[in-house]
């Protein structure tokens, strides 16, 4: 009963620190691009997914910074 309760403790912890805490912080990212707020990257902390994701969303931020400033010429 222990190593369920050390396993699934153990899980949670993992879980919480390396995919919910970076997913949450490229939402932040994604919510601020969405206020308007082209200025700041998303950080990039790692090469996995999250990683790519995080420079994917950054490339999409500076595309649309730069559309919104032909347009506004």
């Amino acid at each position: 009963m222990l190593f369920v309760l050390v396993t699934a403790l153990a899980v949670t912890t993992f879980v919480k620190r390396f995919v919910k805490r970076p997913v949450a912080l490229r939402a932040t990212g994604v919510v601020r691009i969405d206020g308007g707020d082209y200025g700041t990257p998303i950080e990039v902390r790692s090469r996995d997914e999250l990683g790519r994701l995080a420079l994917d969303v950054n490339t999409m931020r500076d595309s649309i910074a730069r559309y919104l400033g032909e347009i506004t010429e």
